[in-house]
């Protein structure tokens, strides 16, 4: 199809797209803001979730439809990363847009190669001051953190914090589709993995956008799996009962025409999923160990008496749930065979007493955490279509939240941290960095930009400007953790009101937020696809 060079004056369609996307997300922003109503083919759903409102969001106009789709990336990126604060990662790349956007205008000769390298040095700066503000977090912090990802939802925030206890801070906490109108949650032994699927295409469940099964068959193999007919034994003896059980093979590597034949057969109907076995190839036969300590099981590898050709039913190990992304490897058993697990906590404890070396006890450690926590589903419970994804939607920011707190602890939320930071970074004024134009525009911007989050809060309340001004002076020469708390409507110390964000959430939005918008600013021209009447 043929395309269209359009002029660098494009850029101002690309921005006003972006500031229309932002007008519908940035009202759900802060403990009042709006909920938005989407009409979907399914009917109307009422969400309050930035990142999900923004998936629709869909502008006739091309250019400005392109706006729209780069700040979506921003709430996108960060979702990915932390499950939660994408819509303050949207507040923060509009308001380095807008006001960078403002400052090439009025500087025609600004060099925005240049510029971008300061906004970056900045954000890097502002990073430096959260990282050292941040404080660990206790069950308390940890309660609060939910309270706010969730919407205040006191129950949901119960419920997690329940589950979170179940499992340990080593567990896993996953949200799915509710069973009964009233909120649940059940915790089994379980494992996950930092390794996910070969390719995307052996997906199963488009909403979850993952591999996800119940009672399941698992075929492990050390190294390579290349011959077809040891998959075609692996399907013809995983089948034959009837059952038509999903089937998972983890394996260090698999052949092109492996690859290909299980998506032939994925697409003719059989459950089949190709994973990647975890852990480097030396570790490998380890982690498989410790994995049919739970599933049950044979490892088949060069080494081993029996070949695939032999398998039979008792080779496969078993589980009642798994669940397959990009990047992660999840599975539970009910009723696990305890006396397996415990020689094998028995094996990695003595290995972890009897290793001098640091590193290997410390991956020791992790492979006990795996063995002695579990995994927990929280159900978020609902009557409704509409309130049941609203339920699962917050739950998985409340659980999203939870572990980033966990990560790297938390700081003082509504917005305060990152305004409280803009204060600080004035205190260390950019003429003891560089005199450069760019670094003085990019300096003001990212000050500026930190305020946009607490600014929007105060405007969701419903706030006229000369109130919020007034808000503004009376947070001036108050400590770190003092702040304006939206939902009391009073200034507070936001650690003991428990207004709290985590710092990994922070961190996120803005590194997302300067890095699609510096993009944005560096944009010289735009080429949209020609369009063609018939």
């Amino acid at each position: 199809m043929n395309e269209h060079l359009k002029t660098k004056d494009s850029i101002e369609e690309v921005i006003k797209g972006a500031n229309i996307l932002g007008d519908i997300v940035l009202q759900t922003l802060g403990p009042k803001g709006k909920n938005i109503l989407i009409e979907k083919s399914t009917g109307p759903e009422i969400i309050n979730d930035g990142v999900t409102i923004g998936k629709h969001v869909f502008l006739d106009d091309r250019l400005q439809n392109m706006g729209a789709m780069m700040m979506k990336q921003i709430s996108k990126n960060t979702d990915e990363n932390v499950s939660d604060g994408t819509t303050t990662a949207t507040c923060l790349g509009l308001a380095i847009l807008n006001m960078g956007y403002e400052s090439i205008k009025n500087n025609p000769n600004l060099n925005t190669i240049n510029l971008k390298k300061w906004l970056h040095y900045w954000k890097d700066e502002v990073i430096k001051i959260l990282e050292e503000k941040a404080i660990d977090v206790n069950d308390e912090n940890l309660f609060h953190v939910c309270m706010i990802s969730s919407n205040n939802d006191e129950v949901l925030a119960k419920l997690i914090m329940e589950a979170y206890k179940e499992v340990g801070p080593e567990g896993y906490i996953t949200v799915a589709h509710p069973i009964s109108v009233v909120p649940s949650f059940k915790a089994t032994k379980g494992m996950i993995y930092d390794k996910g699927w070969l390719t995307k295409m052996f997906k199963n469940n488009n909403k979850e956008k993952a591999f996800v099964a119940e009672k399941a068959k698992v075929v492990y193999v050390e190294g390579e799996l290349r011959d077809q007919l040891h998959l075609i034994s692996i399907l013809e003896k995983g089948l034959d009962d009837g059952k038509n059980s999903p089937i998972i093979v983890v394996a260090d590597k698999f052949t092109e025409d492996i690859v290909a034949l299980a998506l032939q057969n994925k697409f003719a109907g059989i459950d089949l999923c190709l994973v990647n076995a975890p852990g480097l190839v030396e570790e490998q036969m380890d982690y498989m160990n410790d994995m049919i300590a739970y599933t049950g099981g044979y490892i088949f590898n060069q080494k081993a008496s029996r070949t695939l050709y032999d398998i039979t039913d008792e080779d496969f190990g078993k589980v009642d749930y798994v669940k397959v992304t990009d990047k992660q490897f999840l599975f539970k058993v009910e009723n696990p065979d305890s006396v397996k697990i415990a020689e094998r906590i028995l094996e990695l404890r003595a290995k972890i007493d009897e290793t001098k070396e640091k590193m290997f006890q410390n991956l020791y450690k992790v492979r006990l955490a795996k063995l002695t926590s579990g995994i927990a589903v929280i159900y978020p419970g609902g009557q409704s279509d509409i309130e049941i994804e609203d339920n699962i939607q917050r739950a998985k920011d409340a659980v999203g939240s939870l572990k980033a707190a966990l990560e790297k602890g938390v700081l003082p939320g509504g917005g305060i941290a990152l305004y409280r930071t803009a204060q600080k970074l004035t205190d260390t004024t950019h003429h003891s960095v560089s005199n450069e134009r760019e670094c003085v525009i990019a300096f003001e911007t990212i000050v500026t930009s930190l305020h946009a989050p607490l600014l929007q809060i105060l405007e969701n309340c419903g706030y006229e400007n000369s109130e919020i001004d007034k808000i503004e002076e009376s947070l001036n020469q108050k400590d770190f953790w003092t702040g304006y708390n939206a939902r009391t409507e009073k200034i507070e110390n936001m650690l003991e009101s428990g207004v709290i964000d985590p710092l990994k959430v922070q961190i996120s939005a803005l590194e997302n937020a300067v890095s699609v918008s510096t993009a944005i600013l560096n944009m010289g021209g735009s080429i949209c696809l020609r369009q063609i009447d018939f």
